[in-house]
């Protein structure tokens, strides 16, 4: 008879019992079971007044997603890949158990909460321009049964996700650590429903954080705005003198002789008059005969506000790895081949934020989801697909195609059912035994609660 494990606090750790030891070659060190260093860095503060403090950085990364047209369209770009993508839950093996697991969490993540999943991961998505997001997965007690794994199964009341609460950056006071560096949980600036702010402390245990390139400034973060910052400031006051320029100078520089005989008044009239000759429909000059108006040629190169405006355009957009959306436009060039590289490389930059936001879930959401329900630590895995991958898959196929021509990969089942499960398609069942069936098993996909049959992926179906 199998031993059921007992979970422990920790559900990818579990306790069963067993009273065998392992038989190691040497005896680990007395310290190696205690951590002595610490993994938090030192705090070095931003130079940059207006991203002095976490609040200041939030404002400000608000403030630059609002005013440039491009810091938001290449946000939107960068995200787009992430959002659009397919996500799925691949279970832990093809076993029945398994296969009702890898259902159950998926419907979790895809149907139950009452936010859609869009929504969480767009929220999730804001990581980019803050640094880190940060959500508080609360549950509640529903009826569910299993409907593509285990269709005869009966309904029960399991502990299941009822929403990803989102807790915006800007009310986050402070990420808390241990002594080692470890986090224990976060201090949040809680909003009432009255607009009253409440300190409260969430345990680590309560929280999924998913942070960008926190690798100095742990669950923090840092934003993807941080480096493009300077050039947004100079690109906005680029702008500034254009439009200066062009309001006050559109009809050249005025130039202003004070007559003989012109009265201390003229002159004062004199100066006023020139500071305020401006480019409208409603311009005129009204002048005393003691003076004398024209407007001065500029001798030289202007500057070109607008053309440095344009690099630092550029610079915002190559921050982000979309710059290839600015090739053709203005002074920009740059081939077919250039703009297809450097989507290539933008569309990896994404798998890997993908992924990233994939293992967080993966790591701190899944294994108490599937514990406080099932009595296993063989967890399902949230994965993701179709990001990029059309170039990586045609050069995968074409090197299948050259060795099978070249005689070094033979046909067989084997074969067949591999390629058949890396590009997605249906394993093929005719003919073959379940045991051969069990070895290549597919995955667990949201979708339309549709069953592609007997080959071991399945959609996730609402309830």
């Amino acid at each position: 008879m199998a031993i059921i494990p007992k979970l422990t606090a920790e559900p990818r750790k579990q306790v069963t019992g067993t009273s065998y030891d392992a038989k190691p070659a040497i005896a680990p060190a007395p310290n190696s079971y205690s951590e002595i260093g610490s993994q938090q860095a030192s705090q070095i503060r931003d130079i940059v007044p207006e991203l002095a403090t976490k609040f200041q950085q939030v404002q400000t990364y608000k403030k630059m997603k609002r005013s440039d047209a491009s810091v938001r369209s290449g946000l939107r770009a960068g995200k787009s890949p992430v959002l659009g993508a397919e996500y799925y839950i691949d279970p832990f093996d093809a076993s029945p158990e398994s296969m009702a697991i890898a259902e159950f969490v998926g419907f979790n993540l895809f149907n139950a909460p009452t936010v859609p999943w869009l929504i969480n991961l767009s929220n999730a998505m804001t990581a980019l321009e803050y640094g880190s997001a940060t959500f508080e997965p609360v549950y509640e007690l529903r009826e569910w049964a299993p409907k593509l794994a285990q269709p005869t199964a009966n309904r029960r009341k399991y502990t299941m996700l009822r929403k990803l609460g989102f807790r915006p950056a800007s009310t986050i006071a402070s990420y808390n650590y241990d002594d080692n560096g470890g986090p224990e949980g976060i201090t949040q600036n809680k909003i009432d429903k009255d607009g009253k702010v409440k300190k409260v402390d969430i345990p680590i245990e309560k929280l999924v954080i998913f942070s960008f390139e926190g690798e100095d400034n742990g669950l923090e973060g840092e934003s993807i705005l941080r480096s493009s910052f300077q050039n947004w400031f100079y690109k906005t006051t680029l702008y500034k003198i254009d439009a200066i320029q062009k309001e006050r100078h559109g009809i050249g520089i005025p130039d202003v002789e004070i007559q003989a005989g012109a009265s201390e008044n003229d002159k004062k009239l004199a100066h006023q008059m020139a500071r305020n000759l401006r480019t409208n429909e409603f311009s005129y000059i009204v002048r005393p005969p003691t003076l004398k108006v024209g407007f001065a040629k500029p001798e030289g190169n202007l500057v070109n506000a607008l053309e440095s405006a344009n690099h630092h355009d550029d610079m915002i957009m190559k921050n982000i790895l979309v710059q290839f959306l600015n090739m053709g436009l203005g002074s920009g060039g740059g081939g077919r081949a250039t703009s297809a590289t450097a989507a290539d490389i933008f569309l990896k930059a994404m798998s890997y934020i993908a992924n990233l936001w994939c293992e967080s879930i993966n790591l701190y959401l899944i294994p108490r989801l599937v514990a406080y329900n099932y009595q296993t630590d063989n967890f399902p895995r949230l994965a993701v697909k179709n990001i990029g991958e059309t170039k990586d898959f045609q050069m995968w196929s074409a090197g299948i195609r050259n060795l099978m021509d070249a005689g070094v990969l033979t046909y067989s089942h084997e074969t067949e059912q591999y390629v058949r499960k890396v590009a997605d398609i249906p394993l093929r069942t005719e003919g073959v035994t379940d045991d051969e069936l069990a070895i290549t098993s597919g995955k667990v996909i949201p979708g339309s609660g549709e069953s592609t049959g007997n080959v071991g992926k399945a959609q996730i179906g609402g309830d």
